[in-house]
């Protein structure tokens, strides 16, 4: 039996020498998530389901919102994001997650719950402003 979690560094997250500190090792990285263990007995260590590349891929031309129900934040992000995406002229295609199976097939990053896909790459995985997301997608095409 493992007792795991999916983590990254930032201000107000627990840094990753508090889990070393408290026996915790890490088995998976995909930056900027990294997924650690606790191990209490033999069992085979976790991994992330892997393929996040070849999943950015798949999506493709133009943007692509990735959503989940499993937090409650998640429609404001939603809305904010179609609403940015609408004042710019960008069309958006909308993947809803609705069970483990889905986050694992299609997923484009570890973190199951919410992201924002452009022409293959992950602009963002966790709700973002107005300005930061016309910033980024300002940023993607003028490059």
């Amino acid at each position: 039996m493992n007792s795991g979690r999916i983590r990254k560094d930032g201000n107000w997250l627990v840094g990753k020498k508090f889990f070393l500190k408290h026996g915790f090792e890490s088995v998976d990285q995909y930056p900027p998530f990294e997924l650690t263990v606790k191990k209490f007995n033999d069992a085979p260590s976790p991994s992330f389901s892997g393929e996040f590349e070849e999943r950015l891929r798949a999506y493709g031309k133009g943007l692509t919102i990735i959503r989940s129900d499993q937090c409650l934040y998640v429609d404001a992000a939603v809305r904010a994001a179609l609403n940015t995406t609408k004042e710019l002229g960008i069309r958006a295609k909308m993947v809803e997650l609705k069970s483990f199976e889905d986050v694992r097939r299609l997923s484009p990053s570890p973190y199951g719950v919410f992201g924002i896909v452009c022409d293959g790459k992950l602009v963002s995985y966790h709700n973002v402003a107005k300005k930061e997301l016309m910033n980024i997608l300002g940023n993607l095409s003028s490059s």
